[in-house]
């Protein structure tokens, strides 16, 4: 799967417009919708995760072979902020 920049952008704006509150359910199925499907979501989840721009809990499950995001543990941490400030 190919990580878009357009994406990664999004997900971190809507992060940062209700830091420091944790992302909703709500504004989890906002950034499905703008990014096309779960899964996309969740990839680009977990490349800004472990690029250490968000915090999350993401657990991955062998046997549906899907990943499980907590949206209420995920959010934008200074890291990300200061990405967005510089851009």
């Amino acid at each position: 799967m190919d990580i878009s920049a357009r994406h990664t952008t999004a997900i971190l704006n809507k992060l940062y417009s209700v830091y420091p509150l944790m992302l909703d359910s709500q504004g989890y199925a906002e950034l499905v919708e703008e990014v096309g499907d779960d899964l996309t979501l969740d990839a680009h989840l977990l490349y800004l995760y472990e690029k250490r721009l968000i915090e999350t809990d993401m657990k991955y499950d062998p046997y549906t072979l899907s990943w499980s995001v907590s949206a209420h543990l995920t959010r934008i941490n200074s890291n990300g902020i200061d990405l967005i400030a510089s851009a």
